[in-house]
């Protein structure tokens, strides 16, 4: 007798049972698979951008540091010219001995000219001790101890020198001084006569340097800060708050802040 090799129903049964599961895991697999990929591949583009980002951020540092370098630097060598200018020397040597109307007019003159070209908000004369004799634009404001400090430091360096931001409430603007040491040239060694200082208004061009922005960002900002006792000091203002310049203060233990 012959019978014939059918499959069973149980057989079939299972089968399908096993290519129905190998077909899930296959799925899975493959869902895994373009899952991992997925990742990778966000991953990868996360890590690009941010490395583009910070690339992007130190060179924007880069470009805004050489600016104000670059600026700082103008300002130190007007100071250092007028330091090394025999006539201007003399010229001020004669007002500080025997002031006259005329010569009074010639070196305000002068150092209206200086502030008109070079864009100084005041320029003040100077002498040894700190005091001030004349002033381009009349001021009740008195000389802070640190710039006398400044003056006595950049005469008896010989060096141009420059102080940091300021702004006190009896002044309608900040500023920052650069100091021009002068002496009698003709004296050897030669022997200081005075000083004078040039207030650059920060307004002018720090401050907006420092608030552009040269890409589009709804975030990016510049801050100049400094550290004041225990907290810091916000000398810029802010992007996204107003009045904040010379007001906004936060503590040195707050580490989640950049100045911090």
């Amino acid at each position: 007798m012959s019978s014939d090799a059918r499959p069973s129903v149980d057989d079939l049964h299972g089968s399908r049972s096993r290519a129905f599961w190998r077909l899930v895991a296959t799925c899975l697999l493959v869902v895994v698979l373009i899952a991992a990929s997925g990742y990778f591949l966000y991953r990868t583009q996360t890590d690009h951008a941010t490395r583009q980002i910070h690339a992007q951020l130190l060179t924007i540092a880069d470009l805004k540091s050489e600016q104000i370098t670059q600026w700082r630097d103008e300002r130190l060598s007007h100071a250092q010219v007028l330091s090394g200018n025999a006539v201007f020397s003399v010229a001020v040597q004669q007002w500080l001995r025997s002031p006259n109307a005329r010569s009074t007019a010639d070196l305000r003159q002068y150092f209206a000219s200086l502030a008109k070209h070079y864009r100084y908000a005041n320029i003040v004369l100077l002498d040894t001790e700190g005091r001030i004799r004349m002033r381009l634009h009349p001021s009740n404001s008195a000389l802070s101890p640190d710039i006398v400090d400044l003056v006595h430091l950049a005469i008896s360096s010989r060096k141009s020198l420059h102080g940091e931001v300021h702004h006190y409430t009896d002044e309608s603007a900040p500023h920052i001084d650069f100091i021009a040491p002068l002496f009698d040239l003709s004296a050897t060694p030669p022997v200081p006569i005075g000083a004078v200082l040039l207030q650059a208004d920060p307004n002018d061009f720090l401050f907006p340097v420092l608030q552009s922005w040269p890409t589009p960002s709804e975030t990016g900002e510049t801050l100049l800060v400094r550290r004041d006792g225990d907290e810091i000091l916000y000398i810029n203002e802010l992007r996204h708050a107003s009045d904040t310049a010379f007001r906004m203060r936060r503590p040195l233990s707050e580490t989640t802040l950049p100045a911090a």
